[in-house]
């Protein structure tokens, strides 16, 4: 019987080595961070480790089958932009580097100078209006207007909480420009850039840890890595003032408080969108690479061949999670980190086809809103309606075709309609 175990187990491993996924590169470490395409077709990789002087930045010309490191001192750089015909790291300690050739060489610069004590390391960087932006972890948001050469400071105090004058948008861990407005996304809150006088305006401030953040098809989605709800939310570019909530696509055990047993509860690390291809792509800790089909409402795997644990439950944080997400031609790119050195590194697969994975719901499927009332068309055998507020609250949820609004109140709505693994979402303004 027990040979018989092992040829079995032989047998199915070899089966999911040839078709897995994902597939690991030659990255010489296990010890990754960030990830970043560059826009002429390279990759930028840096190391991770708790020692900042043990990390080092590395670049691939082609598409991740070889690495080089470069001349760059060994400091962990966590953060990457373009701007105005330079590449620019961001780094440990407010440090910054800048490329003129694609990230082949490079230059040290610094913007730490302006605090009086050691800073953290830079989060995010981006263009905006011409100037280069940077957020240092627990310090603020600085800007360059001649491409790094001097630096200048936001008023740190407009990103502060009332209550807590030590954390929110200085904790700004990144930037989204939409509809020509600057939106710093900070684990405490979210700030709109006023360029006239150099400050933020908070527009949000019920969030805990956002971390990651992109722009997919018109919407804005922000990923969380707290252990509790919510795992996702999402913003149209045209108000984004109103944020709707997106569950996770399994729930870990929660404890009477609402937080979840587990260290981490299916945050989302990493997001990456594909808008050709309609697919938004996720990173993270206990589930691997899941992506959506419909903007966020449903989730699926695409994590075969990555060295993360899908039936541990309640993985700690520290042991394995996907940390950074990049594409670039026809591939996605992703920097893993697992407890055991030799499992992480930098992983590819193919970018997923839409052709390749199924529809949320099949053409023939409608939606009509008349008379106060949701219809459903075109569905058959067990459909739910399931309707939401803003905030996420679940209002109705019901097995029918048809769900009467008349007693809701004027406002916006979110509807979910499932038909078995199938969902058609959308909203709703009832006058």
């Amino acid at each position: 019987m027990k040979k018989i175990y092992l040829l079995f187990s032989v047998l199915l491993f070899s089966f999911a080595a040839v078709h897995a996924q994902w597939k690991k590169t030659s990255f010489p470490t296990g010890e990754v961070f960030t990830i970043f395409a560059t826009s002429g077709g390279n990759l930028l990789v840096s190391e991770y480790s708790y020692d900042v002087e043990m990390a080092g930045l590395y670049i691939s010309t082609d598409a991740g089958e070889s690495w080089t490191k470069t001349q760059l001192p060994d400091y962990r750089f966590t953060a990457f932009c373009e701007a105005g015909g330079y590449l620019f790291a961001g780094g440990t300690q407010g440090r910054i580097a800048r490329s003129n050739d694609d990230g082949l060489t490079w230059e040290m610069l610094r913007c730490d100078n302006l605090f009086d004590k050691e800073v953290g390391e830079i989060r995010d960087m981006i263009e905006y209006h011409g100037k280069v932006f940077a957020s240092i972890y627990g310090s603020g948001v600085v800007y360059t207007e001649n491409m790094g050469e001097k630096w200048v400071l936001t008023d740190t105090l407009s990103m502060t909480a009332d209550y807590d004058r030590t954390i929110n948008g200085r904790n700004t861990m990144c930037f989204e420009v939409v509809n020509d407005a600057l939106l710093a996304i900070a684990s405490h809150g979210f700030f709109i850039y006023n360029e006239s006088e150099n400050n933020w305006i908070l527009i949000k401030e019920d969030t805990f840890f956002a971390v990651a953040s992109v722009l997919f098809n018109d919407r804005v989605f922000v990923g969380y890595s707290a252990s509790r709800e919510p795992f996702m939310e999402r913003s149209d570019v045209n108000n984004i003032f109103i944020w709707e909530r997106l569950t996770p696509p399994t729930y870990s055990e929660k404890d009477d408080n609402g937080w979840a047993l587990s260290m981490r509860d299916n945050n989302a690390w990493a997001l990456v969108g594909d808008e050709e291809q309609g697919i938004l792509y996720a990173g993270t800790t206990e589930t691997g690479v899941i992506y959506t089909t419909d903007e966020g409402y449903t989730w699926k795997q695409y994590s075969e061949g990555l060295p993360i644990d899908l039936t541990a439950g309640g993985v700690d944080y520290y042991s394995q999670m996907v940390r950074n997400l990049t594409m670039l031609d026809d591939k996605i790119f992703a920097t893993v980190f697992n407890v055991d050195d030799s499992k992480g590194g930098v992983y590819v697969a193919d970018k997923l086809l839409r052709s390749s994975v199924k529809d949320a719901m099949p053409e023939d499927a409608g939606v009509r809103f008349d008379n106060n009332v949701l219809s459903i068309g075109g569905l058959s055998g067990d459909v739910a309606i399931v309707i939401s507020d803003v905030t996420g609250k679940v209002l109705l949820n019901a097995q029918c075709t048809e769900a009467d609004m008349s007693f809701f109140p004027s406002g916006v709505y979110i509807y979910n309609v499932k038909a078995g693994d199938r969902v058609l979402s959308g909203k709703i303004c009832k006058q």
